[in-house]
């Protein structure tokens, strides 16, 4: 796995994860997604988030996307 912080305006994760267990990740992704960039309880989307955005990138063993 390689974490990489880009700087927009603010933080901006970059993950890319390589695997051969394709049907884990695929179950585990929204728990994965949620520890990268969880929301505080607001009532605005806008607000209440860790990063500006980020870029998840799951691979194949062989580093194909």
């Amino acid at each position: 796995m390689r974490v990489e912080f880009l700087r927009p305006r603010q933080l901006a994760p970059v993950v890319i994860v390589r695997t051969k267990h394709y049907l884990e990740l695929a179950r585990s992704t929204a728990t994965i997604l949620h520890e990268i960039d969880p929301k505080l309880k607001t009532n605005d989307d806008r607000t209440g988030w860790r990063y500006e955005g980020f870029f998840f990138e799951a691979q194949d063993e062989h580093g194909n996307a």
